[in-house]
Protein backbone atom coordinates (compact mmCIF):
# COMPACT_ATOMS: atom_id res chain seq x y z
CA UNK A 1 0.00 0.00 0.00
CA UNK A 2 1.31 3.45 -0.94
CA UNK A 3 1.77 5.86 1.93
CA UNK A 4 3.28 9.13 3.08
CA UNK A 5 5.26 9.78 6.23
CA UNK A 6 6.03 13.10 7.92
CA UNK A 7 9.69 13.39 8.88
CA UNK A 8 11.85 15.88 10.75
CA UNK A 9 15.61 16.24 10.29
CA UNK A 10 18.25 18.91 10.81
CA UNK A 11 20.58 20.98 8.67
CA UNK A 12 24.29 21.38 9.48
CA UNK A 13 23.46 24.04 12.08
CA UNK A 14 21.02 21.81 13.95
CA UNK A 15 17.97 23.71 12.67
CA UNK A 16 14.73 21.80 12.11
CA UNK A 17 13.60 20.87 8.60
CA UNK A 18 10.20 19.29 7.97
CA UNK A 19 9.35 17.02 5.06
CA UNK A 20 6.85 14.53 3.69
CA UNK A 21 8.21 11.22 2.39
CA UNK A 22 6.18 9.38 -0.25
CA UNK A 23 6.86 5.65 -0.06
CA UNK A 24 6.07 3.06 -2.73
CA UNK A 25 4.53 -0.31 -1.91
CA UNK A 26 7.85 -2.12 -2.24
CA UNK A 27 11.01 -1.03 -0.43
CA UNK A 28 13.42 0.86 -2.67
CA UNK A 29 16.84 2.52 -2.56
CA UNK A 30 15.80 5.08 -5.22
CA UNK A 31 14.57 8.52 -4.19
CA UNK A 32 13.85 11.90 -5.77
CA UNK A 33 14.31 14.94 -3.53
CA UNK A 34 12.37 18.13 -4.25
CA UNK A 35 13.87 21.62 -4.00
CA UNK A 36 10.82 23.91 -4.11
CA UNK A 37 10.69 27.38 -5.60
CA UNK A 38 11.27 30.84 -4.16
CA UNK A 39 8.88 31.61 -1.25
CA UNK A 40 7.04 28.37 -1.95
CA UNK A 41 6.62 25.26 0.21
CA UNK A 42 6.43 21.47 0.09
CA UNK A 43 2.62 21.32 -0.03
CA UNK A 44 1.96 22.67 -3.52
CA UNK A 45 -0.61 20.43 -5.23
CA UNK A 46 1.73 19.72 -8.14
CA UNK A 47 4.41 18.43 -5.76
CA UNK A 48 1.93 16.05 -4.15
CA UNK A 49 0.82 14.79 -7.56
CA UNK A 50 4.44 14.30 -8.63
CA UNK A 51 5.11 12.29 -5.49
CA UNK A 52 2.08 10.08 -6.04
CA UNK A 53 3.18 9.48 -9.65
CA UNK A 54 6.77 8.64 -8.71
CA UNK A 55 5.86 6.02 -6.12
CA UNK A 56 3.87 4.20 -8.82
CA UNK A 57 7.20 3.92 -10.66
CA UNK A 58 8.80 2.53 -7.47
CA UNK A 59 10.64 5.72 -6.48
CA UNK A 60 10.45 7.26 -3.05
CA UNK A 61 9.92 11.04 -3.07
CA UNK A 62 10.86 13.62 -0.45
CA UNK A 63 9.29 17.06 -0.47
CA UNK A 64 10.49 19.33 2.33
CA UNK A 65 10.36 22.99 3.34
CA UNK A 66 13.48 25.09 3.09
CA UNK A 67 14.24 27.24 6.14
CA UNK A 68 11.95 30.26 6.25
CA UNK A 69 9.19 28.34 4.42
CA UNK A 70 6.33 26.13 5.51
CA UNK A 71 6.95 24.23 8.73
CA UNK A 72 10.75 24.42 8.81
CA UNK A 73 12.86 26.75 10.98
CA UNK A 74 12.33 30.50 10.70
CA UNK A 75 15.04 32.43 8.86
CA UNK A 76 15.66 34.93 6.10
CA UNK A 77 15.69 33.58 2.55
CA UNK A 78 19.27 33.18 1.30
CA UNK A 79 20.86 30.93 -1.27
CA UNK A 80 23.56 29.87 1.21
CA UNK A 81 20.95 28.63 3.69
CA UNK A 82 19.01 26.71 1.06
CA UNK A 83 22.13 25.04 -0.32
CA UNK A 84 22.88 23.79 3.20
CA UNK A 85 19.29 22.65 3.74
CA UNK A 86 19.26 20.62 0.52
CA UNK A 87 22.67 19.08 1.20
CA UNK A 88 21.37 18.07 4.63
CA UNK A 89 18.29 16.46 3.05
CA UNK A 90 20.51 14.53 0.62
CA UNK A 91 22.78 13.30 3.44
CA UNK A 92 19.79 12.36 5.62
CA UNK A 93 18.25 10.25 2.86
CA UNK A 94 21.62 8.66 2.12
CA UNK A 95 21.87 7.63 5.77
CA UNK A 96 18.38 6.12 5.50
CA UNK A 97 19.62 3.73 2.81
CA UNK A 98 18.68 5.58 -0.36
CA UNK A 99 21.72 5.02 -2.57
CA UNK A 100 20.28 6.22 -5.88
CA UNK A 101 19.35 9.89 -5.49
CA UNK A 102 17.93 12.34 -8.00
CA UNK A 103 16.97 16.00 -7.57
CA UNK A 104 13.86 17.82 -8.78
CA UNK A 105 14.39 21.58 -8.58
CA UNK A 106 11.82 24.22 -9.50
CA UNK A 107 12.64 27.90 -10.17
CA UNK A 108 15.07 29.01 -7.43
CA UNK A 109 15.13 25.38 -6.30
CA UNK A 110 16.65 24.62 -9.71
CA UNK A 111 19.56 26.92 -8.92
CA UNK A 112 19.90 25.37 -5.46
CA UNK A 113 19.98 21.91 -7.05
CA UNK A 114 22.70 22.97 -9.48
CA UNK A 115 24.76 24.38 -6.62
CA UNK A 116 24.43 21.04 -4.78
CA UNK A 117 25.87 18.80 -7.48
CA UNK A 118 28.12 16.10 -5.97
CA UNK A 119 28.92 12.39 -6.19
CA UNK A 120 25.77 11.46 -4.24
CA UNK A 121 23.49 12.61 -7.09
CA UNK A 122 22.78 10.46 -10.16
CA UNK A 123 20.41 12.69 -12.15
CA UNK A 124 18.61 16.03 -12.01
CA UNK A 125 15.37 17.49 -13.39
CA UNK A 126 14.98 21.27 -13.41
CA UNK A 127 11.58 22.95 -13.82
CA UNK A 128 11.91 26.51 -15.16
CA UNK A 129 15.18 26.93 -13.23
CA UNK A 130 16.63 30.28 -12.19
CA UNK A 131 20.01 30.08 -13.92
CA UNK A 132 20.78 33.44 -15.46
CA UNK A 133 23.61 35.42 -13.89
CA UNK A 134 22.91 39.03 -12.97
CA UNK A 135 25.42 41.84 -13.38
CA UNK A 136 23.64 44.43 -11.28
CA UNK A 137 21.28 44.61 -8.32
CA UNK A 138 18.79 46.42 -10.54
CA UNK A 139 18.54 43.40 -12.87
CA UNK A 140 17.70 41.06 -9.99
CA UNK A 141 15.09 43.45 -8.64
CA UNK A 142 13.45 43.96 -12.02
CA UNK A 143 13.00 40.24 -12.68
CA UNK A 144 11.50 39.68 -9.24
CA UNK A 145 9.53 42.95 -9.24
CA UNK A 146 11.08 43.92 -5.90
CA UNK A 147 11.16 47.33 -4.26
CA UNK A 148 14.61 48.88 -4.61
CA UNK A 149 13.98 51.82 -2.27
CA UNK A 150 12.77 49.63 0.60
CA UNK A 151 15.69 47.24 0.17
CA UNK A 152 18.27 50.03 0.30
CA UNK A 153 16.63 51.70 3.31
CA UNK A 154 16.03 48.57 5.45
CA UNK A 155 18.58 46.10 4.14
CA UNK A 156 15.77 43.66 3.39
CA UNK A 157 12.30 43.45 1.91
CA UNK A 158 9.28 41.45 3.01
CA UNK A 159 7.01 39.45 0.75
CA UNK A 160 3.55 38.20 1.75
CA UNK A 161 2.55 34.96 0.05
CA UNK A 162 0.06 32.27 1.10
CA UNK A 163 -0.57 34.16 4.36
CA UNK A 164 3.12 33.93 5.27
CA UNK A 165 5.58 36.82 5.44
CA UNK A 166 8.98 36.07 3.95
CA UNK A 167 12.02 38.19 4.74
CA UNK A 168 14.50 38.60 1.90
CA UNK A 169 17.78 40.35 2.85
CA UNK A 170 20.26 42.22 0.66
CA UNK A 171 22.49 39.13 0.98
CA UNK A 172 20.10 37.15 -1.24
CA UNK A 173 20.28 39.70 -4.04
CA UNK A 174 24.07 39.92 -3.80
CA UNK A 175 24.24 36.11 -4.00
CA UNK A 176 22.23 36.20 -7.22
CA UNK A 177 24.79 38.57 -8.72
CA UNK A 178 27.84 36.60 -7.60
CA UNK A 179 26.75 33.07 -8.53
CA UNK A 180 27.67 31.88 -12.03
CA UNK A 181 25.52 28.76 -12.48
CA UNK A 182 26.47 28.28 -16.14
CA UNK A 183 30.04 27.49 -15.08
CA UNK A 184 28.76 24.76 -12.75
CA UNK A 185 26.33 23.31 -15.30
CA UNK A 186 29.16 22.63 -17.75
CA UNK A 187 30.92 20.48 -15.14
CA UNK A 188 27.97 18.31 -14.03
CA UNK A 189 28.79 14.71 -15.07
CA UNK A 190 25.30 13.19 -14.79
CA UNK A 191 22.07 13.61 -16.84
CA UNK A 192 20.15 16.88 -16.46
CA UNK A 193 16.65 17.40 -17.90
CA UNK A 194 15.37 20.98 -18.15
CA UNK A 195 11.59 21.50 -18.55
CA UNK A 196 10.47 25.06 -19.26
CA UNK A 197 7.26 26.44 -20.75
CA UNK A 198 7.32 29.04 -23.52
CA UNK A 199 4.73 31.23 -21.77
CA UNK A 200 6.63 31.56 -18.47
CA UNK A 201 6.37 35.21 -17.38
CA UNK A 202 8.64 34.81 -14.34
CA UNK A 203 11.73 32.95 -15.55
CA UNK A 204 12.32 33.56 -19.29
CA UNK A 205 12.48 30.46 -21.50
CA UNK A 206 15.59 31.91 -23.16
CA UNK A 207 17.50 31.33 -19.90
CA UNK A 208 16.98 27.58 -20.21
CA UNK A 209 17.77 27.57 -23.93
CA UNK A 210 21.22 28.94 -23.15
CA UNK A 211 21.77 26.43 -20.37
CA UNK A 212 20.81 23.52 -22.62
CA UNK A 213 23.53 24.60 -25.02
CA UNK A 214 25.99 24.84 -22.16
CA UNK A 215 25.12 21.33 -20.95
CA UNK A 216 25.54 19.78 -24.40
CA UNK A 217 28.81 21.50 -25.29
Amino acid sequence: KMKTEKINFENSKGQKLVGILHLPEEKTDKIIILAHGFTSNKNRERYILIGDSLIKEKYAFLRFDFGGSGESYETEITIKNQIDDLESAISFMKEKGYNKIGLLGESLGGLISIMNYNEKIEAMVLLAPVTKSKDKLKEVLEQGKFREKELKEKGYITKLKDNKEFKIPIEYFNERIEIKPQEILSKIPYPVLIIHGDEDDCVPLDDSDRKSTRLNS
